[in-house]
């Protein structure tokens, strides 16, 4: 009798220890049906180091794109879910770059990652990307060479320096013709002087190409280390010597400020000056250089006064001044317009996969950016462009351009002089020596 009591007991602590142990695994499991809560998303930049200002800024316009997708009632193929997004910090170095995607696609599970502004951290970060078959949306990295590669997981949905290039040079060969008048010579050589990362070097060889290409003399190319620059003395003196009807500049924040007032100091200014971007946009050059910089020409994915021909733009730059009290610059916009077309296909794929599945939905965002045919300008893309459609080989989209800015002296706002059509203001050229202003 003692021994089947001792059996029964025995029994009924593991019938209770089972029931428990069920109770225990069905309170800590989270349904099946609310699993993932949010839709992890990740992105690298330059948040610290000499280009955290850049960094910061794209973060921002990154911020209130997800902000407006999310208060516009999230991804509804997948019932509304919010997207939450993973930042990431590389300092503009290519190897923490790769690391910081790494750890952001080991520990959140993203469907998609973004970035990197530098185009040689790109270059990296997108490598890791393709290595664990995730969707990299690149929206402002413009060495031509990213789209190259032919990686099947990478896209650009901004142009590319190549893009942007023709442009410049088309631009040139029109101010010769419609302002020959104003200029002393005819505008029949040009130099270079470029930073020597991925962004500068790659951009520096195709304006040596297109520049000869359309008649012009190329007279020379000066390079150095933006991060690393204290001095571009020597650099200015060359450009001096060779007296250049065109320069062409590739820098980044730092050594564009460094470049302008070593321009001034050497009294030097080329009858026309036109920069990549990058450094000249930034707020902190602007702020920094005030009326140094008047004159000056940069090319732009899309500048604050297209808002008087796009009109979505104007909602969106108005927005950021209010958030943040600045004008974003054009990579702050590209990487806006990045957020949503990303939107836009994580939409696309929700139609097809469960988000549980991680690997089938990635392949489905994958599979979503390759269909993308959109219309623009728009609420979703207001840039300049015909629209968003990725070339099924490259993966560039092949509807991206730019335009052609210069800083203007009544307002020391860049005014768009090019294209034509998106013109605001006409150019002044030849841009005006130290001792004129």
């Amino acid at each position: 009798m003692e021994r089947n009591m001792k059996i029964v007991v025995a029994v009924f602590v593991v019938i209770i220890i089972g029931m428990g142990a069920g109770l225990g695994y069905l309170l800590t499991r989270p349904p099946a049906e609310e699993e993932p809560k949010l839709v992890h998303i990740g992105g690298v930049w330059p948040l610290s180091g000499a280009f955290a200002e850049t960094g910061t800024s794209i973060r921002r316009g990154v911020r209130m794109a997800v902000d407006e997708i999310n208060s516009n009632g999230g991804i509804e193929s997948l019932g509304g879910k919010n997207i939450t997004f993973h930042y990431g910090d590389h300092a503009g170095d290519p190897s923490t770059g790769a690391t910081e995607a790494r750890r952001i696609i080991e520990n959140f599970d993203p469907v998609l990652m973004m970035g990197c502004y530098h185009s040689s951290v790109t270059k990296t970060a997108a490598g890791v990307a393709e290595d664990y078959k995730v969707p990299h949306l690149n929206g402002e990295s413009s060495s031509p060479t990213l789209t190259q590669l032919e990686r099947k997981w990478f896209f650009r949905s901004g142009p590319h320096d190549g893009m942007f290039n023709t442009q410049q040079i088309e631009f040139v060969l029109h101010l010769d013709e419609t302002y020959s008048d104003d200029f002393e010579d005819p505008l029949d050589t040009f130099a270079i002087i470029h930073e020597d990362t991925e962004f500068g070097t790659a951009t520096a060889e195709d304006w040596e190409e297109k520049g000869t290409a359309a008649g012009l003399e190329h007279l020379g190319t000066i390079s150095y280390h933006a991060e690393t620059v204290t001095t571009l003395d020597s650099e200015v003196e060359q450009l001096k010597s060779w007296d250049p009807d065109v320069v062409f500049d590739a820098s980044y924040v730092s050594d564009a400020k460094l470049l302008v007032s070593t321009m001034k100091a050497k009294t030097y200014m080329p009858p026309v000056f036109i920069a990549q971007d990058a450094g000249f946009i930034i707020a902190g050059y602007i702020n920094a250089v005030g009326e140094d910089g008047y004159y000056f020409m940069t090319r732009q994915t899309v500048n604050w006064d297209l808002n008087q021909s796009i009109s979505h733009l104007d909602r969106v730059v108005d927005d950021f001044n209010k958030l943040y009290g600045y004008t974003p610059g054009g990579a702050v916009l590209r990487d806006y317009a990045a957020v949503k077309v990303a939107a836009l296909a994580i939409e696309e794929a929700g139609k097809h996969a469960d988000l549980s599945d991680l690997e089938t939905f990635r392949d489905e965002v994958r599979k979503a950016l390759l269909n993308m045919d959109i219309d623009a300008p728009s609420d979703a893309v207001p840039m300049p462009w015909e629209g968003v459609k990725f070339n099924q080989t490259t993966h560039q989209n092949i509807y991206a351009a730019g335009v052609i800015c210069q800083m203007m002296p009544d307002d020391g706002l860049y005014h768009t002089v090019y294209p034509t059509a998106f013109a605001t203001r006409d150019p002044i050229v030849p841009l005006p020596g130290w001792d004129e202003r």
